[in-house]
């Protein structure tokens, strides 16, 4: 299973309250792609 905080992003990105800069939603966007990715190549490793 791939981590779910992922799909909190575009929750984040298009609410009404913008509390997050979108320089921090594009920094949080590249993490969950590197967790996503490193997630993939444990299963392959397996």
């Amino acid at each position: 299973m791939l981590p779910g905080h992922c799909r909190v992003t575009p929750f984040i990105r298009y609410s009404n309250i913008r509390i997050l800069n979108d320089n921090l939603v594009l920094a949080f966007d590249a993490y969950c792609y590197n967790v996503m990715i490193s997630g993939e190549e444990q299963l392959k490793s397996r």
